[in-house]
């Protein structure tokens, strides 16, 4: 529904970019229609680096994730978390939430 994107939108410095990565086809379709001023592609998260680098930057200083994390496999968990860890500046924060 694009609730979290919206909040990080409103809240967050006007200086920053937000890129959104989401696996599903239909959720990237309908967000990049409500939220032209996000950067949000259709792809798995362990491509974040790519994304962080095709906008010019070499790491982030936050990532929020809302991954389903306990419906992955243990080496599918530590494989997205050391992309993640890769991505982070020095100091930078994760965030993650789950539905439930």
């Amino acid at each position: 529904t694009g609730v979290f994107t919206e909040s990080i939108l409103k809240t967050m410095h006007p200086n920053s970019i937000l890129i959104c990565i989401e696996i599903n086809t239909d959720f990237v379709s309908k967000l990049q229609l409500k939220y032209p001023q996000a950067h949000i592609y259709c792809d798995s998260a362990e491509k974040t680096e790519h994304y962080i680098k095709k906008h010019g930057y070499d790491c982030c200083d936050i990532i929020i994730s809302g991954l389903p994390w306990v419906s992955f496999e243990k080496k599918m968990q530590e494989s997205l978390l050391s992309h993640i860890h890769a991505c982070l500046e020095k100091g930078g924060k994760f965030s993650t939430f789950a539905y439930t």
